[in-house]
């Protein structure tokens, strides 16, 4: 149980030590567990420590059309497999950046919340919760945390690519795209790129 192991990995802290947790697939659905991020981090606190937890976000678009690698292992199709996300409260074969960052593979949004709401909570999720935010960008990632950190950079090979070929036509891209602004995902990514990544910052 990943709850029960952080509640642990926290405890008894020394001064001079760091310890990693990475949080993925089944392990908190933050709309309803945000307090055990609280709850965490005052823990570690209270020891005299700090704690940095980092998330890093990838453009909607992309993120969803590179999950068509996984189709045939899935045993679904391309009209299928976006189909979930017509109906707000429909649980599907994969997650959005938003519905992932909110409700992990728990039931996707129980309270029929609307994309304004879904957006909103996820932004103060993060600004309360979060010290490194970024969208896709490894190189600002690594250096935040580095920064934070004191650690020395270390070269890792780029291991997880798929080096197959996806082909979508002109329709499917658009109707997905159409899919994810009606889910609140671009809205919450250009937020998100907007208080984090300094996006348009020239028009101000």
């Amino acid at each position: 149980n990943f709850t029960l192991g952080m509640d642990k990995h926290v405890e008894g802290l020394e001064a001079d030590e760091w310890r990693l947790a990475h949080c993925h697939i089944n392990s908190m659905y933050l709309n309803e567990t945000e307090y055990l991020l609280q709850k965490w981090r005052s823990t570690v606190e209270s020891q005299g420590c700090h704690m940095i937890n980092t998330i890093m976000l990838r453009d909607p678009l992309s993120h969803a059309l590179s999950l068509h690698k996984v189709i045939k292992r899935k045993r679904s199709n391309i009209e299928e497999w976006v189909a979930f996300l017509k109906n707000p409260a429909e649980r599907g074969l994969w997650a959005t950046n938003l519905d992932f960052l909110l409700y992990n593979k728990a039931r996707r949004n129980p309270h029929n919340a609307k994309k304004e709401e879904k957006v909103r909570r996820a932004m103060e999720i993060l600004q309360r919760n979060f010290d490194v935010v970024t969208v896709g960008d490894h190189d600002k990632f690594m250096n935040s945390v580095l920064e934070m950190t004191g650690w020395n950079r270390i070269e890792m090979p780029h291991a997880n690519t798929f080096k197959g070929e996806l082909n979508f036509t002109k329709k499917q891209v658009e109707n997905l795209q159409k899919l994810l602004r009606g889910n609140g995902d671009l809205d919450f990514m250009d937020a998100v790129r907007v208080r984090y990544n300094g996006y348009l910052d020239y028009l101000e």
